[in-house]
């Protein structure tokens, strides 16, 4: 038997959306039951990004998915939208999947319209699902504005905490046991510390501590916890690679009480970094996040370029083999821009095509429908004509003659219907003369995950398999991103 099921999805941000799967499922409930359906399973995708996950990501929309591909599922009911999606793409590829999959597909929101489909359906559902899609990279923008003016006033802007603290309503503040396991931590590697020992045996050493040897202290953790700053009241936050910190110290978050004890922090992290001189440059690197690793290749010796060095006063470099290095900041930009410039350029240029194409893709199936309500209209007086000659002679025939008249404004009205949305879309692609969003946009303007999902789509809808050079030129270097 093939089952009515409801899906449901949380945002990740809990406190702007209390309860949302438990309301999603009662409306969709609530909906069914006036349907007179039966529900026979509720999918719950808890607290999941549909902005930036992908379906793989998010286990239960790919096991309802599978099971509708295999004939299990007849009926969704999902609250709104964008709760199957908040990016046009993914949408898309949900509700193509579904319709294959012969799944009927019902909104329970009263403000949210029903499923569109054919030819001008289609055209409904990408507004709508852009409208979703641009709603969700709002609230990242006004979450992000948010989180960065916290950060920037010295409060704590959101995410998981330092080892040796907890989150409440917004507020961090010290986990009193753990401040000592904190404390036990910087004294273990001061005391096991040696010039000549490498990371793996001073951890080794400290583990002999009976404190120590209750939780999991790897290296990486151990080397964050002696080098955050926190501990003696510098709060520093990273947001989109940037750092913010706090314009003064921190008092409540100090794990040591007073400034004679931050020498403990001081002489723990001089011994850090001469066992671990890396650990600076690591944090360098991370400042800023290259956009084309493992994309480019070398201009000269044609090697994948899959790695980064740091040289020339902490300057990051696209770094081969061969010794060529392109500045990784200000090759990513040119990239970004000659790839701007070459869209604008080849929309710019290809506009009639492209503007035979929208015509093909969303008027072919309206104009053939109109063609055939034409048909339909024309059919229907003849019969009318037929039949008024035929009333005098008997009466009986009026009935007949009123339900063609129906059948007629019927099918004009359809028809004047259909002339008016196959006229508003033809204005809508014949003005269609120019791309002045594609002038907005700008490697500045765009935070890392957008410059990342525009290369990513690039890669899918345009370059597929292709190559594209471009040359670079630093002083007398010569370098191609290919």
């Amino acid at each position: 038997m093939r089952k009515t099921v409801v899906y449901a999805r949380q945002s990740l941000d809990q406190e702007k959306q209390k309860n949302s799967t438990e309301v999603q499922k009662s409306v969709c409930l609530e909906y069914a039951h006036h349907n007179d359906w039966l529900v026979h399973e509720f999918y719950n995708e808890g607290e999941k990004s549909a902005r930036i996950s992908s379906i793989e990501d998010r286990p239960v929309i790919s096991k309802l998915l599978y099971e509708a591909e295999h004939g299990e599922i007849a009926r969704l009911i999902v609250y709104k939208r964008d709760r199957l999606a908040r990016n046009v793409e993914q949408y898309l590829q949900i509700i193509s999947s579904l319709l294959d999959s012969k799944v009927e597909i019902h909104f329970a929101a009263d403000n949210e319209p029903p499923l569109q489909t054919g030819p001008i359906g289609e055209f409904v559902e990408v507004l709508l699902a852009g409208l979703a899609q641009q709603e969700g990279e709002n609230i990242h923008r006004r979450q992000m504005q948010t989180r960065v003016f916290l950060a920037e006033n010295g409060k704590w802007s959101g995410g998981s905490p330092p080892f040796g603290y907890t989150s409440k309503n917004g507020h961090i503040e010290i986990v009193s046991e753990k401040r000592e396991i904190v404390k036990i931590i910087f004294q273990e590697f001061i005391a096991c510390w040696g010039e000549d020992k490498e990371m793996a045996e001073i951890i080794r050493a400290m583990k002999q501590h009976p404190e120590l040897k209750k939780g999991k202290f790897p290296k990486d953790t151990i080397v964050k916890i002696i080098s955050q700053p926190l501990y003696k009241g510098v709060l520093i936050q990273r947001l989109q690679g940037k750092d913010y910190p706090a314009p003064k110290i921190r008092y409540d978050l100090r794990i040591w009480d007073d400034d004679e004890e931050d020498a403990v922090w001081n002489e723990a992290n001089r011994r850090l970094r001469i066992t671990c001189p890396d650990i600076d440059k690591k944090k360098a690197k991370d400042s800023y996040q290259a956009l084309l690793e493992k994309k480019i290749k070398c201009g000269i010796c044609n090697t994948e370029i899959d790695k980064m060095k740091i040289l020339e006063k902490k300057k990051f470099y696209y770094y081969c083999d061969c010794s060529y290095k392109v500045p990784i900041q200000e090759f990513d930009e040119f990239v970004f821009n000659k790839i701007i410039a070459h869209l604008k350029e080849l929309a710019q240029s290809q506009i009639d095509e492209l503007k035979l194409l929208l015509i093909r893709r969303f008027l072919h199936f309206s104009f053939k429908k109109k063609k055939k309500l034409e048909e339909s209209i024309l059919k229907i007086e003849l019969d009318l004509k037929r039949t008024m000659k035929d009333i005098e002679s008997d009466p009986s025939i009026v009935l007949s003659v009123q339900t063609l008249v129906m059948r007629y404004k019927d099918t004009c009205s359809e028809h004047e219907e259909l002339l008016n949305q196959c006229h508003r879309i033809e204005n809508t692609i014949r003005n269609f003369t120019h791309f002045n969003s594609i002038d907005a946009i700008s490697f500045s303007n765009f935070s890392f995950d957008n410059k990342r999902d525009f290369l990513a789509l690039l890669d899918w809808v345009v370059c597929f398999k292709s190559t594209i050079n471009f040359l670079y030129n630093e002083g007398e270097k010569i370098k191609k991103g290919v």
